[in-house]
């Protein structure tokens, strides 16, 4: 995506969360003159863009991670990772579930941190991502206190199974796939021939709760700074496109081509 096309998009998701705020403030008056059924179709067509917007922008790109990882050049970079990694931690876009537990009986109190901040960012963004209209993955930055031994650090994936999805995706209502997403009911009744292909199509429902990916990050620790979880939810549709691997990937690809050619 290029940059103008870039700020465009964030330019109407900005104009998307104005627009759902003056729907939801104006609901009253709005209902009596279009009436419910327009009136709901509105704020979630509304809904949809703004969750977007809130969404992306909790997103880590390329230059947050090399910064963050140390790999920038210039001596100016030890300053540029440290503001990068502060904004993760403290941005009331993400979840901020403090550090890791790395002693017995620390696990508890550390699950009982996500509860309550799940709680306090659906208070925040509840009236944008209630309900979920997109689907969503999970982006996880790790920073382990500098005082943690190496062989107490934890694998990432079973920081993200055992503690983060267990607790966020019961709660915000988080789908594996696109196609829980779809009103089974509503579909029976305008096209039941389309809703009977959907329905052979669905997959099993012991696999409906779930993200659609995830990716994590464990950032060098920094003296004197406090280890930290950081983590976001992004849109999936945007997370595929601006996977910073993806990205990476591809940037090498056009790099060895042009050198070829």
């Amino acid at each position: 995506m290029s940059d103008s096309s870039r700020i465009n998009e964030e330019d109407r998701g900005q104009e998307s969360l104005f627009e759902l705020r003056a729907l939801i403030r104006d609901e009253r008056g709005l209902r009596l003159r279009w009436g419910d059924a327009m009136y709901s179709a509105m704020v979630k067509i509304c809904q949809f863009d703004a969750q977007g917007a809130v969404l992306r922008r909790s997103m880590v790109d390329i230059s947050a991670l090399c910064a963050m990882y140390g790999r920038t050049d210039g001596k100016g970079s030890r300053l540029l990772a440290d503001l990068q990694t502060n904004f993760l931690a403290e941005t009331p876009l993400r979840l901020q579930v403090g550090e890791l537990p790395v002693r017995t009986g620390e696990s508890s109190a550390f699950r009982e941190r996500i509860k309550r901040e799940v709680a306090t960012f659906r208070n925040r963004w509840g009236w944008v991502l209630e309900p979920l209209l997109v689907l969503v993955g999970l982006e996880v930055v790790i920073r382990p206190d500098p005082e943690t031994p190496p062989a107490v650090l934890h694998d990432l994936d079973n920081v993200v199974g055992k503690y983060l999805i267990p607790q966020i995706v019961p709660s915000f209502g988080i789908v594996s796939d696109y196609r829980w997403m779809i009103d089974s009911e509503e579909l029976r009744t305008k096209d039941p021939e389309w809703a009977e292909r959907h329905a052979r199509k669905t997959p099993p429902k012991g696999t409906r709760g779930g993200v659609y990916a995830y990716q994590a990050w464990r950032v060098p620790a920094a003296k004197g700074q406090p280890g930290f979880v950081s983590v976001a939810l992004v849109d999936a549709e945007d997370y595929v496109r601006s996977d910073p691997f993806a990205l990476v990937d591809s940037r090498i690809e056009d790099w060895i081509t042009s050198r070829v050619e």
